[in-house]
């Protein structure tokens, strides 16, 4: 009786230990499938942010610039596409590196649009720069006697449209600060941590006396704008900004960046992506975004 107990026994527990190790082999299987799974999704994902890159350096690489300045801002750009490209070639697969390739993704292309607008506006300025030289021309082959007035009307209209494009800004940033007690700012990007938003900027150009505010708009993960909040209207057009910024002619001459700080419209800021305008008037003269964990 003893010997049939332990058969019976040693069969019972060899069935109990043939299905454990099927259940095992079963979910190392579902394991390894799910693991290539995750791969071969973050490959392709790679891929479809190299391919959207080269998107972007190829409508860089088919524009044509209107002026030297636009031609360097355009080679300047197409450079770090190019090296986040060679970059992205030799980084890791994770879901935090191609986030971040995916928030430059962002930048760029708001950084593209401002840049080919700013483009295109130059390049329609420059065709009636064109146009008007046509017409003084004839005006001038048609009457001797008014050359001198022509030649001065033609100046004019070269002087209105270096004007209308002297200012520029550039090295557009922001962080998160923490003052401290001591006055010190330390950089942070921590939402919770944080008590204000700098930003800082270059300016490039010949000050316009007549333009010679900033307002600087901060749009809060909720499409809302923080800070002062305050409104005006251009031309019927209507602008909601976080604060103004009175141009310095003394920072502008020695290349000197300035700053501001942006307070929260509650305690504390909130996490995600924020974005930051600087216009002139109704004119966006350039963008970022800052990412606030």
């Amino acid at each position: 009786m003893n010997t049939i107990g332990n058969n019976k026994a040693l069969k019972v527990l060899t069935t109990v230990l043939v299905f454990l190790l099927l259940g095992l082999g079963i979910y190392t299987i579902k394991f390894y499938n799910t693991v290539q799974d995750n791969e071969l999704e973050l490959v392709r994902e790679k891929e479809m942010i190299e391919v959207e890159l080269r998107n972007i350096l190829r409508k860089y690489d088919a524009q044509s610039a209107a002026t030297s300045a636009v031609r360097q801002q355009l080679a300047s750009a197409q450079t770090r596409i190019t090296k986040l490209i060679d970059s992205l070639a030799t980084s890791k697969n994770t879901r935090e590196v191609l986030r971040n390739y995916r928030i430059e993704i962002i930048k760029l292309r708001d950084q593209r649009d401002l840049l080919l607008q700013k483009n295109d506006s130059l390049a329609i300025l420059t065709q009636n720069l064109q146009n008007e030289r046509t017409a003084v021309k004839k005006a001038f082959d048609s009457s001797l006697v008014e050359r001198d007035s022509l030649r001065l009307q033609n100046q004019a209209l070269k002087e209105e449209l270096n004007a209308k494009v002297v200012l520029s800004v550039d090295s557009l940033n922001a962080s998160g600060i923490i003052i401290r007690r001591s006055g010190k700012h330390l950089v942070n990007d921590l939402a919770k941590r944080i008590d204000n938003i700098e930003v800082c900027y270059l300016l490039h150009g010949d000050l316009d006396t007549s333009e010679s505010t900033l307002y600087i708009q901060i749009i809060d993960p909720q499409n809302n704008v923080i800070g002062d909040r305050t409104t005006i209207t251009f031309d019927e057009k209507v602008l909601t900004y976080s604060a103004t910024k009175k141009v310095d002619p003394q920072s502008v001459q020695t290349n000197s960046s300035q700053c501001l700080l942006i307070e929260p419209n509650n305690s504390k800021f909130q996490e995600g992506i924020y974005r930051v305008n600087i216009f002139q008037r109704d004119h966006l003269m350039a963008t970022t975004l800052l990412q606030l964990d």
